[in-house]
């Protein structure tokens, strides 16, 4: 374990030198407190290792280990392999940067999430620290009496700042700790104004009620608006998963039944004069059915990223229903290419 966790950490010092990648900066809006090397080499591994298993599917399964150009072997296997050697680096390529992606967007859903949370109790903790102030209490004990298990990721981040500057040691650093650990522009902003109010010595406890009643109001605004987009993306969604499977079910078939009806009116259809198909046509139903999965994937990408974009102003935030929208439409398109087809075979 401790030769694993090693080479973890010296791949991580290679890729992220510097810092270069601000994983640091990252990892802490995450509440990860690991050792960052460690923690970007093992992931890096991890796809890694994924990549090339994949890249060697294509040569342990059609026996092409003989064709690499190292071994001696002719021109004309090498030329056959090197298809499937292309395929396997192409695929591998290809699931290192899914992987790495996955990672990715994982984190910034653990970083949006402890936004969310933080926000949400913000308003109720403000009241808190109110109560407290009038009661009697200095500024920041009065701060950090108000934190609750039930706060979450912000109870986490006042406990640790708290235990970063000692206690009571210095307000301006300990409220600056807190902003740190949760990428809130609104959290940012209170303790910023926190920290300004108790500088200037005003009502510290008027102020930070009306605050906490300014950033409820923001909410339910907020609120509001996702509700009222709602429709739109119920409408997206009604035309990635129903309307466009059945429109693309439908060009297919077309497809190909004017083919078989352009057989069936070569093999006997001339001869008795009739060509009501004469023209010819330079696509072949395997053609439209693959563009039409083209199509509807990048359709489906498409709209998540619209649904991310209306629900939450973050396209990456619409990301996360790609792949299950992908497997419904996908289903979608081939029940509705069976059903079209019986229709098809049934009338004619």
């Amino acid at each position: 374990m401790g030769l694993l966790k090693s080479i973890y950490e010296r791949v991580g010092s290679t890729i992220n030198r510097y810092d270069v990648l601000g994983l640091r900066k990252t990892l802490r809006y995450a509440g990860i407190y690991e050792n960052i090397e460690v923690w970007l080499g093992m992931r890096f591994m991890i796809a890694l290792l994924f990549g090339i298993a994949v890249a060697l599917v294509p040569l342990t399964l059609f026996r092409y280990f003989d064709i690499l150009p190292f071994l001696n072997v002719s021109d004309g296997a090498l030329a056959q392999g090197l298809p499937f050697v292309g395929a396997g680096v192409g695929a591998g390529l290809a699931t290192f940067l899914i992987i790495c992606l996955i990672f990715y967007m994982h984190l910034y859903y653990i970083i949006d999430d402890r936004r969310k949370r933080v926000e949400k109790v913000l308003p109720d903790f403000l009241l808190m620290v109110v109560a407290n102030l009038r009661a009697g209490m200095a500024p920041f004990p009065a701060f950090r009496k108000a934190s609750r298990p039930e706060f979450g990721p912000l109870e986490e981040e006042i406990e640790l700042a708290a235990a970063k500057t000692m206690g009571t040691e210095s307000l301006s650093l300990a409220l600056a700790e807190i902003s740190k650990g949760v990428n809130s522009p609104i959290l940012k902003h209170t303790v910023e104004f926190f920290d300004s109010g108790v500088k200037s010595g005003g009502r510290l406890s008027n102020l930070l009620e009306n605050l906490a009643d300014e950033i409820r109001r923001m909410q339910e605004l907020m609120a509001e608006l996702r509700s009222g987009t709602r429709t739109y993306t119920v409408f997206l969604g009604f035309i990635v998963l129903i309307v466009l499977p059945l429109l693309l079910s439908i060009s297919v078939q077309f497809v190909q039944l004017f083919s078989v009806i352009q057989s069936q009116q070569l093999g006997g259809g001339e001869a008795l004069g009739i060509t009501l198909f004469s023209g010819s046509i330079g696509i072949t139903a395997e053609f439209m059915q693959n563009l039409a999965y083209l199509v509807l994937i990048s359709s489906v990408l498409m709209i998540t990223v619209l649904m991310g974009v209306i629900s939450e102003g973050k396209y990456a935030y619409g990301l996360k229903y790609f792949v299950p929208l992908t497997i419904v439409a996908l289903v979608a398109f081939t029940i509705a290419k069976g059903v079209i087809g019986g229709v098809l075979s049934a009338v004619a």
